[in-house]
């Protein structure tokens, strides 16, 4: 049956004698009662239209003898009861307006006498209950029935009893809290039924039980509701599935729930994931999440070469300085621990990226076909929990790592440093607690209903914030990372401080090393905070119901939360000219092995003789500083002179790195005796022209 025309494009109709087919349009009057029999005489009238006036109550009889009427419209009155038989008399009537009175209730009666009424509209009244009784039974004819916007709590077994007409019922945006078992039962020509915007609690089985013609069925945002396996038996017709507003059952068995509706055709979701427990129906909605779509994992093309981009830069960047900190000599070995650590955490993203972007490639074209079985497989909770490793690991190493380099250049005359087994300790400490975070999904819940939530098998929950595992995303990607952020920052912040007034005490003025310095601090802030302060700030507003766009959320899905893992070996190994040099030296070392067998030079043997000497100079130079100035830390300028010359002698002292010249490292002292520590610190300056003493070095720490 088609929709009938609104009853604000109705026409006034004009002429007043008893066989004019209709009234002039009495809407938006001021009438506020009707007389009994007062419309009697006009037999032919075929429609009336009252509404927006302030009819509080209709006298029993009061439409009696228009027994031509086909449209009655009392809409936007004031209405709050109905008496028995108020419609007697129109056995013609086919369509009935009442929308938008103060109705609380029916009498079973007030509908007698409607014997071809095909559609009746209730809407946006306060009806608490349907009238008791087999009120259908006077509306033998009833199609349509509207009660959208009542304050209707429950529908029972004997809410629809003889009310087999019916194709369309519509009870959305009502109190619904329960439905009874076979409550829809009496309606088996039902097609079409809505029951959305209720507080339904999960349904009984045998809710639907006799609607074997429907085919459209409205369930969303029902926030309660949770769909049972056996929900949807019987509903063999079923074309389209409304589903909007609702989270799957809690034990993921959600996945088979739809299996049973072969006949599926459309169905909506808010979450695109859940597509793909509808591999049946045509016609899926929404489309894309942003990040996948219905044809491929990765939907857009931008993605797919930016995550190929991303792994190739991350394993081979990471896999390069690894193998660097294994092979350069002379170099800092706490500091290379560090760096290892951090690169062996990155190489894990770039693993997760590549099993991410292959799976891609494998699933083009036809991804919504394989996304169940892909996101509940192991390879993708594998995946995810690669991922939350590597971020995690990563970005408290990051803050260990910064404070620890804070403590020694902010205070290097404090016995604040870590001693080596203490920094062994506090590694081994982060990554046990980043397998403990990551493996935490799998002890807790189904990791598929975790880590499978999302197709790139990483759980962010941007696009449904209340999904699985919400809490605990929440605690780990806004509470602990942030957390790690503003302390990396503070320490960032410190040590520049540190640096620049030190350089103004013994210079008088900033240097250019100085300016490339605060660069590059600059730099490693801003890559922590352009990959956690969007997440933290996005994850914020979804929480807030704000609703992020469908590219931003693959933006940050998919590019921002890895770029760091790529960046990581350019800011702390790459970049340092420590790590630069001792590249370099291998280099020259390997080219003039190479040289020698083929050549016979030993030219390089000149070179070492120079260079040793100049480290002879520098710790004659140092242990005079110590002696004569009473310096604290003696491994310190020992230190000084490892670094300069390179010397295998004294590769096994280490000490904190210091950010000043060996004069300025004089006049701090407290006990220093100028003219002893003067001649000893020149000793040091000779072998450093610009006077800058480990200024390298300390840069190689952060």
């Amino acid at each position: 049956m088609a929709r009938p025309p609104a009853e604000s494009g109705s026409k006034p109709i004009i002429g007043f004698s008893r066989n004019s087919k209709g009234l002039p349009n009495l809407q938006h009057n001021l009438i506020e009662s009707l007389q009994n029999n007062s419309l009697g005489k006009l037999t032919a009238l075929r429609s009336l239209n009252l509404r927006g006036n302030r009819i509080r109550t209709l006298p029993a009889g009061a439409f009696k003898g228009l027994t031509n009427l086909g449209q009655l419209y009392l809409s936007e009155n004031l209405l709050e009861t109905l008496p028995a038989g108020a419609f007697q008399g129109l056995q013609r009537l086919k369509w009935l307006y009442l929308q938008r009175n103060e109705l609380k209730s029916l009498h079973a009666d007030v509908f007698q006498g409607l014997n071809s009424l095909n559609w009746l509209d209730l809407r946006f009244n306060s009806l608490q209950n349907l009238p008791s009784g087999l009120w259908c039974d006077h509306m033998p004819a009833l199609l349509w029935l509207e009660m959208e916007g009542n304050d209707i709590e429950q529908l029972t077994s004997s809410s629809f009893t003889r009310c087999s007409s019916l194709t369309v019922v519509n009870v959305r945006n009502n109190s619904l809290k329960s439905i009874g078992r076979d409550t829809f039962t009496p309606l088996s020509s039902v097609w079409e039924l809505d029951i959305s915007w209720n507080s339904l609690a999960p349904l009984p089985i045998g809710t639907f039980n006799g609607l074997g013609h429907l085919k459209l069925l409205n369930l969303s945002y029902n926030s309660d509701m949770i769909l049972s396996l056996d929900l949807f038996f019987g509903l063999d017709n079923l074309t389209s599935l409304d589903l909007r507003g609702l989270e799957m059952s809690q034990d993921c068995q959600h996945s088979r729930v739809l299996l049973s509706l072969e006949n599926l055709h459309f169905v909506y979701f808010d979450d695109f994931s859940y597509c793909r427990y509808a591999l049946q129906a045509r016609g899926c909605s929404p489309k894309s999440d942003g990040i996948s779509s219905l044809e491929n994992l990765l939907a857009l093309e931008f993605l797919r070469v930016v995550v190929w981009v991303l792994a190739c830069f991350t394993v081979l960047g990471n896999s390069f300085v690894i193998l660097g900190r294994l092979l350069i000599k002379n170099e800092n070995n706490m500091h290379s621990l560090f760096i290892r650590n951090l690169c062996a955490a990155d190489l894990l993203m770039g693993v997760y990226l590549i099993i991410i972007a292959s799976r891609d490639v494998i699933y083009r074209n036809e991804f919504i076909q394989h996304a169940l079985s892909w996101q509940e497989s192991v390879l993708c909770q594998f995946s995810g929990f690669l991922a939350m490793l590597s971020s995690e690991v990563s970005v408290l190493l990051l803050a260990y790592m910064s404070m620890e380099r804070c403590l020694i250049i902010v205070f290097p005359f404090r016995t604040m440093e870590p001693s080596t087994r203490q920094n062994q300790t506090f590694i081994a400490c982060i990554w046990l607690f980043g397998l403990l975070i990551a493996t935490l999904p799998f002890l807790i819940q189904d990791s598929t209903c975790f880590y499978g939530s999302s197709s790139v098998c990483f759980p962010l929950h941007l696009r449904s914030p209340y999904g699985q595992g919400w809490v605990y995303g929440a605690v780990v990607f806004i509470g602990l990372n942030l957390c790690a952020w503003f302390i990396i920052l503070l320490c960032y912040v410190c040590m520049f401080v540190s640096i620049h007034r030190t350089r103004m005490r013994t210079t008088g003025q900033p240097t250019h090393k100085a300016d490339w310095i605060g660069w590059r601090f600059f730099f490693i802030v801003l890559t922590d905070s352009l990959c956690w302060i969007p997440t933290v700030v996005l994850k914020l507003l979804v929480l807030h119901g704000v609703n992020i766009s469908e590219t931003f959320n693959a933006v940050i899905a998919v590019v921002v939360l890895p770029i760091n893992s790529s960046i990581n070996p350019i800011l702390y190994s790459i970049s340092t000219s420590n790590f630069k040099d001792g590249s370099l030296r291998i280099f020259r070392t390997r080219r003039q092995s190479l040289s020698r067998i083929v050549t016979g030079n030993s030219a390089g043997n000149t070179n070492m003789s120079a260079r040793t000497s100049l480290g002879k100079r520098w710790l004659v130079g140092a242990k005079q500083l110590h002696a004569h100035c009473s310096v604290p830390h003696l491994g310190t300028l020992r230190h000084l002179a490892r670094s300069t010359s390179g010397l295998g002698g004294s590769s096994q002292l280490s000490a904190p790195a210091l950010t000043m010249t060996p004069l300025s490292l004089v006049l701090m002292s407290p006990r220093a005796r100028p003219k002893q520590c003067l001649a000893s610190a020149a000793i040091l300056d000779q072998g450093n022209p610009e006077g800058q003493v480990l200024v390298e070095e300390k840069e190689s720490t952060l």
